[in-house]
């Protein structure tokens, strides 16, 4: 009876998918590189407040915040995110190194947007955020961002990230390269 039963254990996963009846889950990974849809900064000392040729985070008696979004419909929904990095690339000109901090858009925004409706940490973005030194021109930066991603294939709401730098010292500005580039801001994500 024992021999009847271990027989049966071994050849019904075989008779199973042979027959069909048996599907194997299957977790392939996928990877997506994603541009932003809409980027730009704004800045509170200019009195046009949002631009879009170049990015641009400081800290430095004035200040400015970079602001990405991304496709929102990009990731399918219930996804499992394996990795997720945000990659920016600076110019060749650093005028003072400094922490750039990323945080969580909680607002829906567009070209419109004004540095009154930004500068309101906790209402437009998150204040918990992922810092990263940037000091080198013409470099490649990266931030680990899958919790953030997961977040959105979870179904929270995808307004996008927003950079800001950050005091470290008496000041910080760092431009990098915007979407009108060929090393404009990316996301790289592997995800089943």
């Amino acid at each position: 009876m024992k021999m009847i039963r271990y027989l049966a254990c071994l050849l019904l996963p075989i008779f199973l998918v042979s027959c069909g009846l048996f599907i194997a889950p299957r977790n392939e990974v996928t990877e997506e590189r994603l541009r932003p849809t809409l980027d730009g900064f704004v800045d509170s000392s200019l009195s046009s407040d949002y631009v879009g040729d170049f990015l641009e985070a400081r800290y430095s008696g004035s200040f400015s915040y970079i602001m990405l979004k991304f496709p929102e419909n990009a990731i399918p929904l219930g996804s499992q995110i394996l990795e997720a990095r945000l990659i920016l690339y600076t110019t060749p000109a650093v005028p003072d190194p400094g922490d750039i901090a990323l945080f969580r858009i909680k607002r829906a925004w567009d070209k419109a947007v004004s540095w009154t409706e930004v500068d309101q940490p906790d209402v437009f973005f998150d204040t918990e955020g992922t810092y990263l030194f940037v000091g080198n021109p013409d470099a490649r930066y990266e931030w680990e961002i899958r919790k953030l991603i997961q977040n959105w294939a979870n179904g929270a709401p995808n307004n996008g990230i927003l950079l800001e730098g950050f005091n470290t010292g008496d000041q910080a500005e760092l431009h990098f390269y915007s979407s009108e580039t060929d090393r404009g801001p990316e996301i790289f994500i592997r995800y089943y």
